[in-house]
């Protein structure tokens, strides 16, 4: 592995849009892959709740309101999440998720994450950089449209944990307008990184 991008910006802001974009758009040799540190308690959560694998990564679908409740599976979610450590070791998805990554240092060219949440997320990411001389590059968009959420929390201390650990300057891509493709920007960023 020789480089991972993590692209940082609130809820809704394109993050997840803008590495599928990246992984679809360049045509070298390059082999690109998302991770995500929330995929294993999202599975976890999923079986829990007898949902179908992948619910929770469904915006929509996650938003809905459960069966017979008033609160959304997302905010349900959260709050399993959050009192999870009753049931399961501190830190165990946060090391399940970086397992993966590790799995794939000598396949993988260009790791992506785009639902860095916590500091602990970001300075395991700076420390798996330092340990396997991998280049951090820090990602930012800014969209007007979208609206912070709770999980946004720590937005602007993971990216200062990023950009001071990281040799490269954040890059900030500036969302004017939702009618511009994804697809205009993700060319000259490529180019860029």
């Amino acid at each position: 592995m020789e480089k991972i991008l993590c692209i940082v910006g609130e809820s809704g802001a394109g993050k997840d849009t803008l590495a599928t974009s990246i992984i679809n758009t360049d045509k070298s040799n390059i082999v690109y892959k998302q991770y995500k540190f929330a995929a294993p308690s999202k599975r976890v959560f999923e079986r829990l709740y007898g949902l179908r694998e992948g619910f929770m990564d469904d915006r929509v679908a996650r938003t809905r309101i459960c069966l017979g409740g008033q609160t959304s599976y997302l905010q349900r979610f959260i709050f399993w999440f959050h009192n999870q450590h009753q049931i399961f070791p501190p830190g165990m998805f946060l090391n399940l998720a970086l397992k993966e990554l590790i799995t794939d240092v000598n396949v993988v060219h260009t790791a992506i994450y785009t639902d860095l949440r916590t500091p602990h997320e970001a300075n395991s990411l700076v420390k798996f950089c330092d340990k396997f001389n991998v280049e951090l590059r820090p990602i930012l968009i800014i969209n007007p449209s979208s609206e912070p959420q709770t999980s946004d929390l720590h937005l602007d201390l993971n990216l200062s944990i990023l950009s001071h650990s990281s040799k490269a300057r954040p890059t900030i891509l500036v969302m004017n307008s939702i009618d511009t493709p994804i697809e205009q920007i993700t060319v000259p960023l490529l180019k860029h990184l």
